[in-house]
């Protein structure tokens, strides 16, 4: 969820439980693929990235709304602007230790995440 000043990420699964809040003025930008696997992770100043999965009930792609969203903040709060890189695998900072996601395709009807080996994690994406 977004505000002006926010982003609050929610566990879905949970009843929309508060899992953190970032503010905007904290992030330095933001990690997506070229694929269609909705992967996005938002890096912040203090180096505790944050990785969604960006889907709802239909598989619809909200990745190009969420990151419109996140400049649009970044221009109303008059931040420098926003900084997406198109990378495969992701780098990432979890932990304050740096990490890669690969995204690889499966069988399941949702896509959910799966670590391999200590710094590597896979975002297994339903083939089409």
């Amino acid at each position: 969820m977004f505000t002006d000043k926010y982003i609050y990420k929610l566990d879905h699964k949970k009843e929309f439980k508060l899992l953190k809040v970032i503010p905007v003025c904290d992030i330095v930008g933001v990690s997506i693929t070229s694929g269609p696997d909705q992967l996005i992770v938002i890096h912040t100043k203090a180096g505790k990235d944050v990785v969604i999965c960006v889907t709802n009930a239909r598989m619809e792609n909200r990745l190009p709304e969420l990151v419109t969203a996140l400049y649009q903040c970044f221009k109303n709060v008059q931040l420098p602007e926003l900084k997406v890189d198109i990378e495969h695998p992701v780098k990432c900072v979890l932990g304050n230790s740096a990490h890669i996601i690969k995204v690889e395709g499966t069988k399941e009807s949702r896509p959910f995440f799966k670590r391999s080996g200590n710094k590597e994690w896979f975002l297994l994406w339903p083939e089409t």
